[in-house]
């Protein structure tokens, strides 16, 4: 599963080994100037819930890698990227819907 969302500073392609419970790794790419730090941010909306944050890793140039379990139930869950660069903070927000 790969998407594509574009902030004011940065194109992020976010692709996750899987839209299901249990341990996950996203892997995050950017272009776009060299941020300071990226964070992953996952909220199932309708249930006020949130799931833990995790940051992301360098792993090459403009590709970074977040690891945990970012979904605790089954529904629409909604993923921040949260991007800290030379311009200040920005968010790519992408729509996942978690299956059994």
């Amino acid at each position: 599963m790969s998407l594509d969302e574009k902030t004011a500073s940065y194109s992020v392609s976010l692709q996750l080994d899987g839209a299901t419970l249990g341990q996950r790794t996203a892997t995050i790419e950017l272009s776009g100037p060299e941020p300071s730090q990226v964070v992953l941010s996952p909220a199932m909306r309708q249930m006020g819930m949130t799931g833990p944050e995790a940051l992301a890793t360098k792993v090459d140039e403009g590709r970074y890698e977040a690891r945990g379990e970012f979904f605790s139930m089954l529904g629409g869950w909604e993923i921040a990227v949260r991007i800290d660069g030379p311009s200040g903070q920005e968010v790519a927000t992408f729509d996942v819907e978690v299956v059994p």
